[in-house]
């Protein structure tokens, strides 16, 4: 991937959800929009699908019985928890792919700020970190901005004066 960083931070981004198409496993979608929103996507359990067995109070008694689960139903139960424990195993592997897409697409001068953050170590294969982190270094002091962001702000409010 080429280096986009020294763009503005949405258009790294957006060649960074394109880079991602064409790098990760199947379920991009899931990736995707987790690199559009910058939050991890929640992968949940459908528990609505869980098969309950009917319960029976004899009136007499109070005794309480069940029947017995439908094998059907159990079956297209562990279907669905299989599913979306592979969802989850792909958007895991996903990030982490993504992640290295982006520490080897940014600039040196930001991967040393990068690094230089006391959570790096920890948080460097959290990708949403990655991306705020990245996002703060480009929206930094005036003193210091990067003179590819003054033109593009230069260019922009030129074509917006009224």
């Amino acid at each position: 991937m080429k280096d986009f960083s020294r763009g503005t931070y949405a258009d790294w981004k957006d060649y960074l959800v394109d880079a991602a198409h064409d790098k990760v496993s199947k379920g991009g979608e899931d990736i995707t929009s987790c690199l559009r929103e910058t939050k991890d996507v929640k992968i949940e359990l459908d528990l609505s699908l869980k098969p309950t067995p009917a319960q029976h109070i004899n009136p007499t008694t109070n005794a309480v019985t069940y029947d017995e689960i439908d094998p059907m139903m159990k079956d297209d139960w562990d279907k669905h928890v299989t599913k979306i424990e592979k969802r989850q195993a792909v958007y895991n592997h996903n990030k982490l792919t993504v992640c290295s897409i982006v520490k080897g697409s940014i600039d040196p001068h930001f991967k040393d700020k990068l690094r230089s953050k006391s959570e790096y170590e920890a948080k460097q294969d959290d990708l949403v970190w990655l991306l705020f982190t990245i996002k703060a270094l480009c929206n930094f002091g005036e003193e210091e901005k990067e003179p590819t962001l003054d033109v593009v702000e230069s260019q922009i409010s030129f074509l917006t004066y009224k």
